[in-house]
């Protein structure tokens, strides 16, 4: 591919099909191309659950940053 040339976008067929972490029973799990053994599921369902804890950190420090706080009060003369 040359420097000016766009890549070709990829269409999806009627065929296409896509991997699933979890257990289904539609036509996915049948065809021995797409079937993933226990223990990639489990790794894959690990590597999402620290992927989502580490995107909920990232959320809860940028909430934290972005409050306000005001200075303190002072006492009005009477």
């Amino acid at each position: 591919m040359t420097k000016n040339e766009q890549p070709t976008p990829i269409r999806p067929t009627d065929d296409t099909q896509q991997l699933s972490l979890l257990p289904t029973p539609d036509r996915a799990a049948n065809n021995p191309r797409f079937r993933l053994g226990k223990a990639t599921c489990e790794r894959g369902l690990r590597h999402v659950a620290e992927i989502k804890e580490l995107l909920a950190e990232r959320q809860r420090e940028r909430e934290l940053a972005a409050v306000h706080h005001l200075p303190p009060r002072r006492q009005r003369a009477a």
